[in-house]
């Protein structure tokens, strides 16, 4: 892919504190536009074939940018062209129309046929399509990665959290302050079927105070029933086992990027991971999870919440919504706060067959005392809780206990008795 691209990867909802972009402003959208299309196309179009069309031909290409319409709306295509192994074209959308990250994997059709999908532009009117016959043989690798989206209250405390990560894969990650219940509908109408152009949302985690997804399009259905979808790679893992939902699509901002939102429970599982797009199963969830459980006590008053995780193979991807999952809740209680606070804290982990691991902040050698201002005492117990899980988890584990247990007293810790003192 040319290094000036965009990839339109999985979602780009930018509101407040979005991976170092700018704000994208208002919604963009005010009406459809093009026609409206609820059916399947009727076939595809080799790479050999669509090599003779001309260029400045008007094609079709398949959008939805808002609620579960799919408009056909007209594209030119510009030109096609083979570079290091991949086959490709380049589009041009109307003038007024648009495009950008959350398109990715929307079909482009010549006379009915899919003739490949989007999957990155140089900008939000120039975009590049890859080969449908390119998609369909796709083998399993590392493509570019499709973004995730961090759907928080907290946007900032994601921010600190990705910091922990290397720049490749914390780059990945769009946050935004999410407006509607994240995993759930706030529409009346029942969530429809897939059909190619519709958008999809294959989630890492999901619960009370934060959801990690990755939202595109559906491409292509094949004989088995089986949909190719996204256009390229979510991170290369190969196998895969997440829950796919469908995905409401809220609008278009102004940078071409689309809001939306999971809608309605998962009715299938994306489960390859491909160098260009991914393979979803419509046969029903088969996805495992684990509850990433959180208890604090402050000065007596016990809190308790859970989050469901999506066990992924031990990918980066599950260990980072693992780590969400369990240091939101305390974020809630202390992280925005100055306040002296002291205290303990506890992770239990355990996989299928072992043994349950019990780690104490104060028993790691590494940390100090567990006081300061709340605002620093998160920062220590979240490193923390970053390296356990790294250093105690591998891929392939299969996650069955998954809880951190955190007690904690406001001010300063009492002095320990003379007879300690006289012992250090």
């Amino acid at each position: 892919m040319k290094r000036f691209t965009i990839p339109f990867a999985s979602l780009a909802m930018i509101l407040v504190g979005c991976g170092g972009s700018s704000g994208g402003g208002s919604s963009n959208f005010t009406s459809p536009s093009g026609r409206l299309v609820t059916d399947n196309p009727t076939g595809w179009m080799d790479w050999a074939t669509l090599q003779t069309v001309p260029p400045d031909t008007q094609m079709m290409a398949r959008i939805c940018d808002h609620g579960f319409d799919v408009y056909e709306r007209p594209v030119l295509l510009r030109s096609t062209y083979e570079e290091a192994g991949d086959k490709m074209a380049l589009i041009e959308p109307a003038k007024n129309d648009i495009n950008g990250p959350g398109d990715s994997g929307s079909p482009v059709l010549y006379k009915g046929k899919i003739v490949g999908s989007i999957f990155a532009g140089m900008d939000s009117q120039h975009l590049y399509v890859r080969s449908i016959e390119q998609q369909m043989e796709a083998s399993r690798g590392i493509g570019a990665a499709s973004k995730i989206v961090v759907d928080t209250a907290y946007p900032e405390l994601a921010q600190k959290i990705l910091k922990h990560f290397p720049t490749e894969m914390a780059s990945r990650y769009l946050v935004q302050r999410h407006a509607v219940t994240a995993g759930s509908s706030v529409r009346a109408t029942t969530p429809p079927v897939p059909i190619a152009g519709r958008k999809y949302a294959a989630t890492f985690l999901d619960g009370p105070d934060i959801a990690e997804y990755v939202m595109a399009t559906f491409t292509l259905q094949l004989p088995d029933g089986r949909w190719l979808a996204t256009g390229h790679s979510i991170g290369g893992n190969g196998v895969r086992a997440l829950p796919v939902s469908m995905a409401y699509a809220d609008g278009r901002l102004q940078d071409g990027s689309i809001w939306a939102h999971p809608s309605g429970s998962a009715f299938g599982t994306l489960t390859n991971d491909t160098l260009h797009g991914s393979v979803i199963s419509a046969a029903g969830n088969l996805a495992k999870y684990v509850a990433a459980q959180t208890d604090v006590t402050l000065d007596g008053v016990a809190s308790h919440r859970t989050h469901q995780v999506t066990l992924d193979a031990g990918s980066d991807d599950e260990r980072l919504s693992e780590e969400y999952g369990l240091v939101v809740p305390l974020y809630y209680a202390i992280g925005l706060s100055n306040a002296p606070i002291y205290g303990t804290a506890t992770l239990t982990l355990q996989v299928e067959g072992g043994e349950p691991i019990v780690l104490n902040y104060v028993d790691d050698p590494t940390n100090g005392p567990l006081e300061g201002p709340g605002s620093s005492v998160f920062l220590d117990i979240d490193f923390w809780v970053y390296f356990a899980l790294y250093e105690n988890l591998k891929a392939g584990d299969v996650v069955t206990t998954l809880r951190l247990d955190v007690s904690l007293t406001s001010g300063t810790p009492p002095p320990p008795p003379p007879s300690a003192r006289r012992h250090r």
